[in-house]
């Protein structure tokens, strides 16, 4: 059996060092296991990454500092661990876990930069009560990315990472789009951390597809809201809103999708993510994008304040490396 948990250990100037925060929560029954990341804490100094085995514990571990004015010696003291705890395991699981933990340094530093980037964390302390919740929803998302990562001796969670609104202008077909770039991610023959994310995030999101053709509420008021749109509108994390980078009239039927969301009578505001599509044998300038990009800023000017967020970005459906900025972003929308 495998146990495996990512952790935030502290060390309080008083007390010395101690577990703070486990997704999923360690029982009384892990105390060896707590016992033994507590140690961690004063093999490092100097902030950095180290892996550490022990039996049959096997931790990935990153030590940071963040400055806090309001406590003794006038900084945070943490250590994030990624923890495997293997019970029963043959020589050869225990390697594979060992080689798959070696590989997390990015991981968990880019953990600790978005940690330290936070200004409700860094505003209040690392271990403030009012920086716990932002902790431990940043915790539990890195979690479930990392712990999925199509390494094959773990299970795969149930349910989905977030929920989307896909749609589209009237030239593309939205859920082929969607599926080409799941695809062009997972059969990628690198398999590099940020192709993990990549693929486990694409693979756990759940897609609403949906394009509204109407403009008229269920009673036939025109301009009213639409209650299809709402009640998709209800269930979904953010919206993604696909067009033909290269057709400089997109613009338009994007200017009526969002005129129309508008009419939406919500409590609360959600993103919107416009991405144009670029298709390999498609010759589209740098240049033009740009431009486009501002074009389509500049006509939806007045409709920013109907959603938490209005952005655009382009991918290419034959250039992974386009994809990260958008995923990238997706992901953060989850946070």
């Amino acid at each position: 059996m495998i146990t495996q948990a990512l952790i935030l250990s502290k060390f309080d100037q008083r007390d010395g060092p101690g577990l703070y925060i486990s997704i999923p929560r360690l029982d009384h029954e892990d105390k060896g296991i707590i016992e033994f990341i507590s140690k961690c804490m004063d093999l490092m100094h100097q902030e950095g990454y180290f892996l550490n085995m022990s039996g049959d514990i096997i931790t990935a571990n990153y030590y940071f500092e963040i400055t806090n004015q309001g406590v003794r010696g006038k900084r945070d003291m943490g250590l994030l661990t990624l923890m495997f705890h293997v019970v029963g395991g043959e020589g050869q699981v225990k390697s594979e876990i060992a080689e798959f933990s070696r590989l997390q340094e990015a991981y968990l530093r880019d953990l600790v930069m978005k940690i330290k980037r936070d200004v409700i964390i860094t505003r209040n302390g690392l271990f403030s009560e009012r920086s716990k919740p932002r902790l431990k929803r940043l915790l539990a998302l890195h979690f479930r990315i990392i712990s999925i990562n199509n390494f094959p001796l773990f299970a795969k969670p149930t349910g989905s990472l977030a929920d989307f609104w896909i749609m589209s202008t009237s030239s593309i077909e939205p859920m082929p789009v969607f599926l080409a770039m799941r695809d062009r991610v997972c059969s990628s023959g690198t398999v590099t951390l940020k192709t993990q994310v990549m693929r486990t995030f694409l693979l756990q999101v759940k897609a609403h597809v949906y394009n509204c053709h109407g403009m008229l509420d269920g009673n036939g008021d025109e301009g009213g809201p639409c209650q299809a749109c709402m009640q998709v509108h209800e269930m979904v994390k953010g919206m993604i809103y696909l067009f033909n980078a290269g057709d400089i009239n997109a613009k338009h039927e994007i200017l009526e999708t969002c005129t129309h969301l508008s009419t939406m009578e919500i409590p609360t505001l959600k993103p919107m993510l416009l991405l144009g599509i670029i298709n390999g044998n498609d010759h589209v300038d740098s240049t033009d994008l740009v431009h486009g990009t501002q074009s389509i800023m500049q006509h939806l000017r007045k409709l920013r304040k109907y959603f938490s967020l209005l952005h655009v970005e382009h991918v290419d459906l034959e250039d992974i490396d386009t994809m990260v900025k958008v995923i990238k972003f997706l992901i953060n929308l989850v946070l």
